[in-house]
């Protein structure tokens, strides 16, 4: 009998070691936390300064999307797609969206107006918007721009400095309210962010509940009305790429409310 508790004993501790290890392994330090926000701020300082920032009220944008993809109509089949047209984004604070693609299917429209979220496909007609796509939707409207983006996160860490995709960046990880972790590439020299991996649900010929990385490339940073924005930006998926580039950037011009509830763009 005492040898099994002795045993039971050992067996415990033993676990409790690993777990202690684990959650060591697994949090972040104070200092690298700290290495954390100073990239953070160098980036604030990059991109025009989180005051200048918090000016912008309104955003109006339009560009260019490209496509390139496999289509998945049944299981263990897929078909290749492409598709080019025009995109416009309408965005008010603090987390108002409109957007529309227009393309060879028509018109593919997605807002939101801070409590309800819609979509539209001339496929499919009106569609039903997730908790996580609401999330994707506020995350496009701040152009995945970190300074938006922080309300998602409960700690970053700084993971080094390396060569990624060609230059060289300061890598910082940010994990989010349900665990998961993803990552900002900040270009050394410019403190722009070049790159964010960011988890998605449900596309990609996934279930709502199923989540992928997704990959995306920022660059063509222009200044407008003080502050830096990404005038190319490239979306990678596992099975499609889409490019942006945006022709027009508009700021604090007056958008009525009515752009972003579905009544006359969906019939409703």
């Amino acid at each position: 009998m005492l040898k099994e508790i002795c045993l039971l004993l050992t067996t415990t501790l033993a676990v409790a070691s690993y777990i202690a290890d684990l959650s060591t392994l697994q949090q972040p330090t104070n200092q690298s936390s700290e290495l954390a926000q100073r990239v953070f701020d160098r980036y604030l300082t990059a991109v025009g300064g989180k005051k200048a920032y918090n000016e912008i009220i309104t955003r109006e944008v339009k560009g260019t999307f490209q496509y390139d993809g496999m289509l998945q109509p049944m299981p263990g089949r897929f078909e290749q797609q492409h598709g080019s047209g025009t995109i416009e984004l309408y965005w008010k604070a603090p987390n108002k969206l409109f957007e529309v693609l227009r393309g060879p299917m028509g018109e593919i429209r997605r807002g939101y107006d801070g409590a309800n979220a819609w979509g539209f496909h001339p496929q499919v007609g009106v569609r039903k918007i997730t908790p996580a796509e609401i999330t994707e939707i506020i995350r496009e409207a701040a152009l995945y721009q970190p300074i938006h983006l922080s309300q998602f996160y409960t700690e970053m860490a700084y993971e080094g400095k390396r060569r990624v995709d060609g230059p060289e960046v300061d890598i910082v990880s940010a994990t989010t309210k349900e665990g998961r972790r993803e990552r900002f590439y900040f270009d050394a020299v410019s403190s722009l962010p070049v790159r964010v991996d960011l988890w998605e649900e449900g596309s990609e010929d996934r279930r709502a509940g199923e989540y992928y990385l997704a990959q995306f490339y920022l660059g063509d940073y222009r200044v407008v009305d003080g502050i830096r924005i990404p005038f190319y930006i490239r979306r990678v998926r596992p099975h499609s790429t889409m490019i942006f580039v945006f022709t027009e950037v508009k700021q604090n011009g007056v958008l009525d409310e009515t752009l972003f509830q579905p009544s006359k763009k969906m019939g409703m």
